[in-house]
């Protein structure tokens, strides 16, 4: 009894309490649950052997669903920067180009194979060209190639005029499409030469140059659909690159 005359019944408040945290304890066990399951949801299943594709997703980005496929495929995937999507669809044993379609819903994409080599898959909103974000199965950054730029200049420029003002060395070339490698003495001049062909009314991309792993070559020992400097300054005609280097040391990627 209480104070107040009031009878309070131990054995009661104590089953009641136990029915309060046997409640909790199940309610916490059934979301940890759900949330696991739900987690669970998101699978992509790639069978290359078999040809065909399982997939669970719901509200999958594009970008590491892309990543996903390309770890899985070994593709070489390159994506039209600021494209987006959220992926939401289930099936099982699609072919790849019918998986791509429930995968990538409205988006417009190409496929190319290659013979001898990695294929590739690009995926757009507007144009094949303008997909030209790189998509790897890791996100590990490339490796600069030390004191070089690639530079692509307007027609009618001198690059050798152009290379002696800069002090730089010309190491690769493509007269054609008026793209090239310079080596430059050091990484202090090589930033400021990057700082000056960015202001010069002759150049039309530039950028530092990359180590590229010869597997991301096409058949022919090309380097496809890569973007030389910003993505939004594109490189007409130049859907296969291929610079001539006196030594062939370092194979060019333009990011």
């Amino acid at each position: 009894m209480t104070k107040d005359g009031c009878h309070f019944d131990v054995r009661f408040a104590i089953r009641h309490t136990s029915v309060v945290i046997l409640f909790c304890l199940l309610l916490a066990c059934s979301l940890t649950g759900f949330g696991a399951r739900a987690a669970e949801t998101n699978s992509l299943v790639w069978n290359k052997a078999a040809g065909r594709v399982d997939a669970d997703l719901h509200g999958e980005p594009l970008w590491p669903l892309l990543e996903d496929i390309a770890h899985q495929t070994g593709w070489h995937i390159f994506v039209e920067p600021g494209t987006a999507r959220n992926a939401s669809t289930k099936f099982k044993e699609l072919p790849p180009d019918d998986a791509l379609r429930m995968l990538l819903g409205n988006l417009n994409f190409a496929f190319v194979p290659e013979t001898n080599g990695p294929d590739f898959l690009y995926v757009f909103t507007t144009r094949r060209e303008n997909a030209t974000r790189h998509v790897g199965a890791t996100n590990a950054p490339p490796k600069r190639v030390a004191n070089e730029l690639l530079v692509k200049l307007k027609p009618g420029t001198d690059i050798d005029a152009l290379a002696k003002l800069l002090g730089a060395k010309i190491t690769g070339r493509n007269d054609k499409l008026g793209i090239y490698r310079l080596l430059f003495g050091s990484a202090d001049s090589t930033d400021s030469a990057l700082g000056k062909l960015k202001d010069n009314s002759d150049v039309a991309a530039v950028d530092y140059n990359y180590i590229l792993d010869a597997r991301k070559l096409g058949s022919k020992g090309m380097l496809k659909g890569t973007p030389l400097g910003d993505p939004t300054r594109k490189l007409p005609g130049a859907n296969l690159l291929d610079l001539k280097s006196p030594g062939g040391k370092h194979p060019p990627v333009i990011k």
